[in-house]
């Protein structure tokens, strides 16, 4: 089963490890005053970070395709969360958005 959880979530673990956020903030810890131990610690800590919240994931969503289980109504819950904040983010977006009467700024 664990082997099964860590091949459903490894591309999505590799997208985020290998995203150019973390790329881009080693090459800034690189180019300061002592990188290498800068570098080190930045990557060392990346690393726990993605394996506590793997590990974290995988024990609170371990049951989630057990309908009966606890995993399965925090994943519920999760999902319905994750569609209201999409849906407010998008409605403040509409309603932010320029007018008909309004000029927009073209940048370049």
């Amino acid at each position: 089963m664990l082997i099964q959880a860590i091949g459903a979530v490894l591309p999505a673990a590799l997208a985020v490890a290998l995203s150019p956020f973390p790329l881009i903030g080693i090459v800034l810890i690189l180019a300061g005053r002592h990188g290498r131990r800068n570098g080190l610690l930045f990557t060392v800590g990346w690393i726990a970070g993605l394996g506590i919240a793997a590990t974290l994931v995988v024990f609170v969503f371990g049951g989630a395709d057990n309908p009966e289980s606890p995993s399965s109504a925090i994943a519920d819950w999760g999902r319905v969360l994750a569609g209201v904040v999409l849906i407010v983010l998008g409605v403040r977006t509409w309603w932010r958005r320029p007018g008909v009467d309004s000029e927009t700024e073209t940048q370049c």
